[in-house]
């Protein structure tokens, strides 16, 4: 697979397969997580709850690209959108976005030699995060402020959205009174879970007033991909297919947790 295949792929397995070697069990975990919001009637909190722990109904992330292997999956959860998931979760590895390795621990996130406590009792033993990047393993550059990490925060655990069926309030009418609304349980919000757009864009602004330079990652926040296109050859040749940008467009599914822009600016594999 290229990155031109990456970007416009609606083979969920294939994805899965070009990823599923060196992803994190968690990243894995949080696209099987994804699937079953969308695939089955399972109550968002018990979703929420094995994004964190698992559960049996979410540890073959494979069996759900394959949209296969339980009966709850329905014909909500096309391909189309499994993809979707995918770019959203793993973003582009071909251009991956990466924070500088931090030299004093060599990415490993733990004290070495002389930055460990005295109280470290050798090999086997987790001898105390490092000295310079925390357990991060890299160099936070410096427009992650704190109010950018407190936004980034807020627009992880948020996922919460107004009510269409009563817009907010709560209550929908009925006859000359007013009743509970069935859909949000008279909370005036639902939980779709995905992330909101609207907290992802103010992130997006925070990060450029903060100086953030890195445009896949404020496109990616703000509902945007990119479009790539073959540059053409002038001779035949047997060297790699080469690929330009060729501007953006906007995202064809929502942003999850796992979502790798928001993953980088908190730390989370």
């Amino acid at each position: 697979m290229d990155e031109a295949t990456w970007l416009s792929c609606t083979d969920p397995v294939a994805m899965l397969a070009h990823v599923q070697q060196t992803a994190s069990p968690r990243r894995l975990r949080l696209f099987a997580c994804a699937c079953c919001r969308l695939a089955t009637h399972v109550p968002g909190s018990d979703i929420d709850r094995w994004e964190e722990q698992g559960h049996p109904l979410v540890t073959n992330a494979q069996r759900w690209a394959q949209n296969w292997g339980h009966p709850a999956c329905s014909e909500r959860l096309v391909a189309t959108t499994q993809a979707a998931l995918l770019r959203d979760i793993f973003g582009n590895p071909f251009r991956p976005v990466v924070f500088e390795r931090c030299c004093r621990c060599d990415g490993a996130g733990e004290a070495q030699g002389a930055d460990r406590p005295f109280e470290w009792s050798g090999p086997g033993t987790y001898p105390g995060p490092c000295l310079v990047c925390g357990r991060r393993g890299t160099i936070l550059p410096p427009w992650l402020t704190p109010t950018v990490l407190s936004l980034a925060q807020a627009a992880y655990e948020e996922r919460g959205r107004k009510c269409e069926a009563c817009k907010g309030t709560g209550s929908v009418p009925n006859g000359s009174d007013e009743m509970t609304c069935g859909h949000c349980h008279g909370t005036g919000t639902v939980d779709t879970g995905t992330l909101d757009p609207d907290c992802l864009a103010v992130l997006a602004d925070a990060l450029e007033e903060a100086g953030c330079t890195e445009e896949s990652l404020l496109r990616h926040l703000r509902g945007q991909e990119p479009v790539i296109k073959e540059v053409p050859r002038m001779t035949q040749t047997i060297a790699p297919t080469l690929y330009r940008h060729a501007g953006w467009k906007p995202l064809r599914g929502p942003h999850v947790r796992g979502c790798w822009a928001l993953d980088l600016i908190l730390g989370r594999e």
